[in-house]
């Protein structure tokens, strides 16, 4: 099953009205139907872009004990 990206124009599983959420291609066709979603055509995939962390910065004991 294909996911597809819509615009709610109801409430659907607990999404407000004007959410951007994927469902399946049969449910897509029966709340298209209905009128309930419209077909989100700017988003073609839901990637995620991951941040670069920075590595963890160590700091040197100045004041050891020998």
């Amino acid at each position: 099953m294909a996911k597809v990206n819509v615009i709610t124009k109801a409430v659907i599983d607990g999404n407000p009205v004007g959410s951007a959420i994927q469902i399946d291609e049969k449910d897509f066709a029966r709340f298209e139907s209905i009128g309930y979603v419209v077909k989100d055509e700017s988003k073609k995939t839901t990637t995620r872009t991951r941040k670069k962390s920075t590595p963890k910065k160590v700091e040197e004991n100045k004041d050891e004990k020998k």
